[in-house]
């Protein structure tokens, strides 16, 4: 049996057996953000976005209960491990106890922030919560001193006890994993190895350099042959947030989060110019074929183009009606190509920045658009959970005819690319695979499984023997002949690249980031290696 709810308000009973749906629970107002059985089976507790829980009986599915009281959305319910007592949070920071008789139990204690989750002890007599203001707090059910872990700087959740109650494991948007003890809230360890979302990988023209940018406000230049980073670009009072390589020279764009556009040499590492775009945001951004031209998203829904030489604005392209996620430039750099959130793509024409062309056929927001080397094809992915391939004719984008419709698993695609014949396309998404398509055909030739949260980016190396990809999991994974070559990671004091036949370089002071776990035991880098005769550490020049 499997359990889901709704953005409408309705609770679907699943048969896993059949794959049918077996029972609708109606009668919540607004989103159902959580579904939790009690320890017995015997009850289902809802709860929803206008604050209401309520409680099923799962062998008629009759209405139980109505619970109210929270003031805002309830996103965490759990129950004890002896099913004695229901505890639930709401986005206005109350936890509340009830008995599963359907009797509220009164506020167990109020965040500062939303809370996200509450989990009880494994004895079920303390009550774990977690806010988005990063504190963790531990209160005896039955009254007591209360315990706050205070440390992580994001939202918290999930979190989980050890099966003895010992140890608490909490994890955060900050980056960080926390071990704690819960008797004295004291921190215990810190580990961070598993990075930050990399939202962007861009090769350079010649596939001697990959940039890889995410969330953490780093932009890495990596080296794919050894999977060696080779620099690191950061803001000085700013965070950069996505960057790109010029096709003419080493020109490195990078965009930050105050909307301005910064130009660095990728080889030696130094600082040219900064183009001031005028935004306070930059979503998107895209070099000519020639490197002249700059293309930028803005925050006021419009498409800037501007000379990189001089910072001049050459084209201002206003027709969007709604924000530009992704921004190409045909092969020929006559036209443009914009995918927006009012489900469209747009061809422009770059010279009169005049539209040519609009292509309708997704559902959604458009996150990713891509024209093949040889202009004859233009692909576009989104929210829809499609990516569609359109032909255009030689010279004449304003007659584009739509060839193929791809689909594969659930959820939103958010990266699209073609490799160097475009014959084949890459794409990633929510369902954790990049998968590759003949382009001509339009048929699946791989699902490449290895990352662990959703593929924000994916790129090819312009000899098409690589193509890189990037994820929420805070990886970049390097993939050639349809198989893993390395796994790409950059720490906060170092990086390090895996690859899958157990070969591993690191640099940097990696202690706390990257580690050896065996059972409930932890080893510092490199002391398992003689007992491990498939682990080893080479050097960081060697190929991988």
């Amino acid at each position: 049996m499997l359990v889901t709810g709704d953005a409408a308000g309705a609770v679907r009973v699943w048969d896993l057996g059949t794959g049918q749906v077996r029972r609708t629970l109606d009668g919540h107002r607004g989103s159902v953000y959580r579904a939790v059985p009690s320890p017995d089976g015997r009850l289902l507790a809802t709860g929803d976005e206008a604050g209401t829980i309520r409680l099923w009986d799962t062998a008629s599915w009759r209405l139980l209960h109505t619970l109210t009281g929270h003031a805002g959305s309830v996103y965490c319910l759990a129950f004890a491990p002896d099913g004695s007592l229901l505890a639930s949070g709401d986005t206005a920071g109350g936890v509340r106890l009830w008995d599963p008789s359907g009797h509220a139990l009164g506020t167990h204690t109020t965040h500062a922030a939303a809370v996200y989750q509450v989990t009880f002890s494994p004895d079920g007599h303390v009550l774990a919560s977690g806010d988005s203001g990063g504190v963790v707090r531990l209160q005896p059910v039955g009254g007591g001193p209360r315990v706050e872990l205070t440390g992580h700087r994001s939202s918290v959740w999930p979190f989980a006890f050890r099966p003895d109650g010992q140890q608490l494991a909490t994890s955060s948007n900050d980056g960080t994993v926390r071990l704690w003890d819960p008797a004295t809230g004291k921190c215990q360890r810190v580990l961070r190895g598993h990075g930050r979302r990399i939202s962007s990988v861009r090769f350079s023209a010649d596939g001697s350099m990959l940039a890889t940018s995410g969330n953490d406000g780093v932009v890495r230049v990596w080296e794919p042959r050894t999977g060696r980073r080779l620099r690191e670009f950061r803001g000085t009072a700013d965070r950069l947030i996505s960057a790109l390589f010029s096709p003419a020279g080493p020109v490195l764009a990078t965009s930050s989060n105050d909307g301005g556009v910064h130009f660095w040499n990728a080889v030696t590492g130094d600082y040219e110019r900064e183009l001031h775009a005028e935004t306070d945001h930059v979503w998107a951004e895209a070099f000519s074929p020639g490197g002249d031209l700059l293309a930028t998203a803005n925050d006021d829904d419009s498409v800037r183009i501007w000379y990189r030489p001089t910072g001049r604005l050459a084209a201002n392209l206003l027709d969007h009606r709604g924000r530009v996620r992704s921004i190409a430039f045909s092969p020929d750099g006559s036209y443009v190509a914009t995918g927006c959130d009012d489900k469209l793509v747009r061809i422009w024409h770059v010279a009169s920045g005049g539209r040519v062309a609009t292509l309708e056929g997704h559902t959604d927001r458009v996150y990713s658009v891509a024209f093949s080397p040889d202009g004859r094809r233009l692909a576009s992915a989104g929210n829809d959970g499609r990516a569609l391939v359109w032909e255009l004719r030689p010279g004449q984008p304003w007659q584009p005819r739509l060839a193929h419709t791809l689909t594969a698993g659930g959820g939103r695609w958010w990266s699209v690319a073609f490799d160097a014949s475009g014959e084949r396309l890459a794409t990633g998404g929510d369902d954790k695979l990049v998968r590759v398509w003949d382009a001509v055909r339009g048929r699946q030739l791989h699902a490449l499984a290895g990352h662990a949260r959703r593929v924000w980016s994916v790129a090819f190396s312009p000899a098409g023997d690589l193509l890189a990809s990037a994820g929420d999991d805070g990886a970049v994974i390097l993939w050639a002949g349809g198989a893993r070559r390395a796994t790409l990671l950059g720490l906060p004091e170092g990086w390090a690249a895996l690859a899958p036949d157990g070969r591993y370089k690191v640099h940097g002071e990696p202690g706390g980031q990257f580690w050896h776990v065996l059972g409930m035991a932890r080893f510092e880098l490199g002391e398992l290696d003689p007992y491990l005769p498939g682990v080893r550490q080479v050097p960081l020049d060697s190929p991988i």
